[in-house]
């Protein structure tokens, strides 16, 4: 099946509801549908046939959906880019794919002039408005019906790391995208004619399908750690949307507003302490909290509901015991593995591997596959890289990345259990243990002038913490929330 099909059958039976609603006006359905039908009559007249790849570079908008569907509904892959990874990495992503075109908006053509991979991309064309001497290609068309494409068939292509070498690129097809949405809709709840606060592309895709209206955040979603939260704010107030799918930073930066109008509010992309699904909470009292855990490859895998976090929860953080990312969704299988492949015993902490229709099964061209994938079962798993274990009620547990391990002459630590215990301190904003030489070294963040390491230092007493580093702490560039360790140790001179 080809995924525009889904969307076509809310323009039937829903033609005038919005499914996107922007700083710019609102899209109905119906519109969607002939814009995307304008974007893939432009590709054919342009040259393209099915198959082919296209990069689309466009910010969260009905340009970008418009540009998203009209691919696929013509057959062709679309590849995404992140500017923003730098030019080296965008020549070997555009060198891995070899895409036909570039399907732009007005602004980001000029990207072409600053980034010369993108300019040894054969076709540019102009997507949605703005000033350009191109020819804008989704004008509204005749209704065109969908290529016919098996389920194998690649639909999206997106690079997931590389920043030391060659980029692993995920390859999703049409089938898996569709699995995905299922997962993902099955997760949040989503009913048709809900309105919905849209941050993340891959959510408001599965919005869309699932009937409902996207409105996107008045706000840099390249920034989340550092929007302005009144006209989003304003946007819930004026809209009062049910759901809102966003990375901890970004609903950081809404409280402590009002979110009473929302009913369901989900976080993830980075780690999520109690302490936000707290805050939540109090700024939207009768909303379902929950926070996401899942990856790339495997969106979701597991969901943690606020009301869940008991008293004993509390305290197993507080002791060391990792965090607790709830139950494994029932889309997925979930193994916690040893370096050998085999099942650990309960309670025993390894490798979480999950399998499952909208985990991708493999990178482009197998690079990657050797390190991230193994067969079990006659299934596919991916390697998560991260360690976890399952509790005796089957919640996963996060201890961190397998890498992070620390073995010192003092025994096993998970340097992630101790970060998430610091998190309850009252005035930590951010923290990070590294280890050097034997000594363990935790970076602390503090919230405004609050002095929170004498109460660490009681509190973490059983992690033999043995410096601790006031200091700013770098996070990631996409979601504004993880810990960039590299840079940090680079910081610290570690």
């Amino acid at each position: 099946m080809n995924l525009t099909e889904i969307l076509d059958q809310w323009a039937s039976t829903a033609p005038e509801r919005p499914a996107i609603i922007e700083r710019q006006g609102s899209t109905s359905f119906a519109q969607l549908q002939a814009l995307s039908c304008g974007v893939a009559q432009g590709l054919r007249a342009a040259g393209l046939g099915a198959g082919e790849r296209v990069v689309i570079l466009a910010p969260m908008s009905a340009a970008l959906y418009a540009g998203l569907l009209g691919a696929w509904r013509m057959g062709a892959t679309v590849v995404a880019v992140d500017p923003g990874a730098g030019s080296a990495q965008l020549a070997r992503i555009i060198a891995r794919t070899a895409p036909r075109a570039l399907l732009a908006s007005a602004g980001a053509l000029w990207l072409r002039w600053r980034y010369p991979p993108l300019r040894r991309i054969p076709l540019a064309l102009r997507l949605g408005g703005g000033f350009s001497l191109r020819r804008r290609m989704d004008r509204p068309g005749p209704i065109l019906a969908p290529c016919q494409v098996a389920e194998s068939h690649p639909a999206l292509l997106t690079a997931t790391s590389g920043s030391t070498g060659e980029p692993k690129i995920a390859l999703r097809s049409h089938g898996l995208l569709r699995a995905q949405h299922k997962a993902i809709a099955a997760a949040l709840g989503s009913q048709a004619g809900d309105i919905s606060l849209a941050t993340l592309a891959i959510f408001a895709l599965s919005d869309l399908a699932s009937g409902q209206t996207v409105l996107i955040a008045d706000a840099n979603l390249r920034r989340p750690g550092a929007i302005d939260p009144r006209p989003v704010l304003r946007q819930i107030a004026q809209y009062r949307p049910q759901v809102v799918v966003a990375s901890p930073a970004f609903l950081q930066r809404l409280l402590p507003g009002d979110l009473s109008p929302l009913s369901r509010i989900f976080t993830g992309g980075a780690p999520v302490f109690p302490q936000l699904l707290d805050r939540l909470a109090q700024a939207a009292p009768a909303a379902r909290i929950a926070a996401l855990y899942g990856s790339t490859e495997a969106e979701p895998i597991a969901h943690l509901d606020h009301g869940d976090l008991d008293q004993s929860t509390r305290q197993a953080i507080a002791g060391g015991s990792g965090l607790a990312a709830g139950k494994a969704v029932a889309e997925v299988d979930c193994r916690i593995l040893r370096a050998d492949g085999s099942d650990c015993d309960p309670q025993e902490a390894g490798e979480i591997c999950v399998a499952g229709d909208h985990v991708i099964p493999g990178y482009l061209d197998g690079l990657g596959d050797g390190e991230s994938k193994l067969r079990r079962d006659g299934r596919i798993y991916h390697r998560s890289g991260d360690c976890g274990r399952l509790d005796a009620k089957g919640q996963l547990w996060l201890l961190g990345r397998m890498n992070a391990v620390v073995h010192d002459g003092r025994g096993l630590l998970y340097p992630f259990a101790v970060e998430a215990a610091a998190m309850g301190i009252a005035g930590v904003r951010r923290c990070a243990l590294l280890a050097r030489g034997g000594s363990r070294l935790l970076a602390v963040e503090a919230e405004g002038n609050a002095n929170p390491l004498p109460a660490l230092e009681q509190a973490l007493a059983w992690a033999q913490v043995d410096q601790m580093i006031p200091c700013v702490i770098p996070v990631d560039r996409r979601h504004n929330a993880k810990v960039d360790y590299p840079a940090l140790r680079r910081q610290l001179e570690v």
